[in-house]
Order: C-alpha cells, then structure tokens, then sequence
C-alpha cells in the first residue's frame, strides 16, 4: 500500500489537486508514519489536558 501511495503523489495531478484544496502531498515510510502518529498523540493529548477536556 505504501508504494501505491508513493507512486500516486508522485503525479503531478494528483499533487496539484490536493494542494488545490489545502493539502500538502507528502509520503513517508511506514516506520516514519508511525513516528508521527505517535508525536501527533502526545501533542493532542496535552492539548485536551490543558483544555480540560477528556475523551469520551
């Protein structure tokens, strides 16, 4: 799957089409997803801390 998404948001269409709408094409590797998952929920569970708010 990943070298499927590779190879997508390697065209320039596809990358123009999703720029057009605010996105910024990039891929990665499995192993660098992961890592970001993982900062991204640090990052948004402080942030809910800090708000007061709990998952439900």
């Amino acid at each position: 799957m990943n070298k499927a998404m590779v190879a997508t948001l390697a065209k320039p269409a596809v990358r123009e089409q999703m720029q057009r709408h605010g996105f910024v094409p990039r891929s990665s590797t499995p192993g660098e997803l992961a890592a970001y998952m993982k900062d991204q929920l640090a990052v948004w569970k402080t942030a809910l801390q800090t708000a007061g708010l709990t998952p439900q």
